[in-house]
């Protein structure tokens, strides 16, 4: 069985609920001060908080090296960490008694270069190669990672009227994951630059794979799936707001060359998380061998991707090697949840074309967005019979749709760039989707032709 994680790492993610817990014991109290602070005091910084937020993280450093059983580096890891929250708290506090608010490349190049630090001298305590390229890796993929979970707020900012101790329910436990994001990437950070082959395995789509470590990596992609389309988003809507020159708290307080590394940082970390998402999810598949399309699309959704998850990781493993996960997965029958994609995009669309070409006609109006809008919807539904017969009618229906998000761009001028970034990530997974349903495929893997004496032809579909 293929395992993603060393014994030491599995150690550490098995007991994360002790940081998790510190997270929360700390990060309650600080909403509750802040809520107090802010209806007393018309401005000025609120310092205890502050303190609040970053001291969890800091005991998150030495958490590992408590499990690792390394108890002469815990103090100084904590103490470092400290350190490096205290550093970063104090350059918001000096930007602010300054009144130069804005979040510029300073303040970014001070913020990786603290964690940068924490992250060299983790790799030095613990010994081994290539510690510098760990640091770097670790950096890169932690600091756009970690704290995606923060991003929560995007979700609940359209209702700040709701009651505060509701918001903190719905917030909270996603901030509190902090650890579990933190740790799960810089393991992932670890081994890509230390193990040979882990590249490898994390793209191939053939690995066995065991129930927990599905369970950790689904939860890791998926939240940095989730949460990193609404950080791309909030980016995006800021620098279109830039561009504009449409003024908000948001746009004044980062500068615009930071807004546009966030967007290209967020917009890979969402690229890459997808494309791991899929081959994690199909390995899984291939390794219980269960062939029910519509376990996998419900991966993709929210709430309902508890179902499989439930599922697939109480099924027992069935399939011994890649070899077999590599014949199962090319000689399954198809799926029917196929058609179903098939006939609702199909109805969908059309409706969608045709009320808008009705409204038009009924207001007697020639709106060019709006007639865009329609050609698109009706051009889309002439495409989704033809999902599975050709491969290329599923990169054009996807085309359509970003073609559809760049009008609504245009018709809202940039004020809905948050909606924008996640109409683009759902697309983007939605190419994982149709490609596995309509096209599965392995590149550069070849079955032997007897793989198919007295089966059913790969692709061939019955319903």
């Amino acid at each position: 069985m293929t395992t993603y994680f060393s014994a030491v790492q599995r150690r550490v993610l098995k007991f994360i609920w002790i940081p998790v817990l510190i997270y929360l014991a700390f990060h309650l109290p600080a909403d509750i001060h802040q809520q107090n602070f802010y209806k007393s005091h018309s401005g000025g910084p609120d310092y205890l908080s502050s303190v609040l937020f970053f001291l969890p993280f800091s005991f998150a450093a030495g958490y590992e090296f408590l499990m690792r059983k390394k108890y002469k580096e815990i103090a100084f890891m904590i103490l470092l960490a400290l350190a490096v929250g205290g550093l970063v708290t104090f350059e918001f506090f000096f930007r602010f008694k300054a009144k130069t608010h804005s979040y510029g490349p300073l303040s970014l190049a001070l913020a990786l270069s603290a964690n940068f630090l924490l992250l060299a001298v983790r790799a030095y305590l613990l010994g081994g190669s290539k510690l510098w390229q760990r640091a770097l890796v670790g950096l890169v993929i932690t600091y756009f990672t970690a704290a995606l979970s923060s991003h929560i707020f995007s979700f609940t900012n359209p209702f700040y009227g709701m009651d505060f101790w509701l918001r903190e329910v719905l917030t909270l436990p996603f901030r509190a994951l902090y650890p579990v994001l933190y740790f799960t990437g810089l393991f992932l950070a670890d081994n890509l630059v230390s193990e040979e082959g882990y590249l490898e395995k994390l793209k191939s789509k053939l690995e066995r794979i065991n129930s927990k470590e599905y369970l950790v990596l689904y939860l890791f992609l998926s939240m940095v799936c989730l949460f990193g389309a609404t950080a791309f988003g909030f980016n995006l809507n800021m620098f279109l707001n830039k561009v504009m020159g449409y003024r908000s708290f948001e746009t004044g307080y980062y500068s615009v060359y930071v807004v546009m590394v966030f967007v290209v940082c967020y917009g890979t970390v969402c690229a890459a998380a997808g494309y791991l998402l899929r081959n994690i999810i199909i390995s899984r598949m291939n390794t219980i061998g269960s062939d029910n399309g519509w376990l996998y699309v419900l991966h993709y959704s929210i709430i309902l991707n508890i179902i499989p998850v439930i599922v697939w990781s109480n099924a027992a493993s069935v399939h011994e090697t890649e070899e077999e996960n590599a014949v199962f997965y090319l000689t399954k029958t198809p799926s029917s949840i196929g058609m179903v994609i098939m006939c609702i995009g199909t109805v969908c669309a059309f409706a969608t074309g045709f009320y808008l070409l009705s409204a038009m006609s009924k207001y007697h109006s020639s709106n060019g967005y709006a007639l865009g809008f329609a050609a698109l919807c009706i051009f889309s539904s002439l495409l989704h019979p033809m999902l599975r017969k050709f491969k290329e009618a599923v990169y054009l229906v996807l085309a359509l749709n970003g073609i559809s998000i760049l009008l609504f761009t245009l018709i809202s001028r940039g004020k809905e760039g948050m909606y924008v970034g996640s109409m683009i990530m759902a697309v983007y997974l939605s190419f994982y989707v149709l490609m596995e349903v309509f096209h599965p495929n392995l590149d550069k893997y070849q079955l032997p032709e007897e793989t198919f004496m007295d089966e059913k032809n790969p692709g061939e579909v019955s319903f």
